[in-house]
């Protein structure tokens, strides 16, 4: 299992469930067994375009990048802007937690730690997902 097959199942649970407008997500994953993210998976330019996705974000879509585009350009102006952290064990319930940006830089500059536990991701996340 790899942060690609999670990102797939959440962006099937995304399209049969999601209806609350326009949002940008950076996904994270924690390997088997693993017990916390590390604050460096996040990097600062990801952060960065999810602040501004929750004010304006213009991106324009590679045209040399592999694949067939949907089209050249959006722009999210308003959106609600998530880390999502999946949290992977073999044989039990694949689970995202989505977690405001802001709310997850707030954690940091208050953590004592490099990292943020799962217990503690589920209590400040928006959403828990069981994939």
């Amino acid at each position: 299992m790899q942060e690609k097959d999670l990102t797939t199942a959440l962006e099937h649970w995304m399209a049969a469930n999601w209806d609350s407008g326009s949002v940008a997500i950076e996904c994270k994953f924690v390997v088997a067994g693993g017990k916390a993210m590390q604050f460096a998976q996040l990097k600062s330019h990801q952060a960065r375009a999810l602040k501004l996705a929750k004010k304006k974000l213009i991106y324009k879509i590679a045209d040399d990048s592999i694949g067939v585009k949907p089209f050249d350009m959006f722009c999210l102006v308003d959106a609600e802007a998530y880390l999502c952290i999946f949290w992977y064990t073999p044989r039990q319930i694949k689970r995202a937690t989505l977690i405001d940006i802001d709310v997850f830089q707030n954690y940091i500059r208050s953590a004592d730690r490099k990292s943020i536990p799962r217990e503690d991701a589920e209590l400040i996340a928006k959403y828990i997902i069981d994939l």
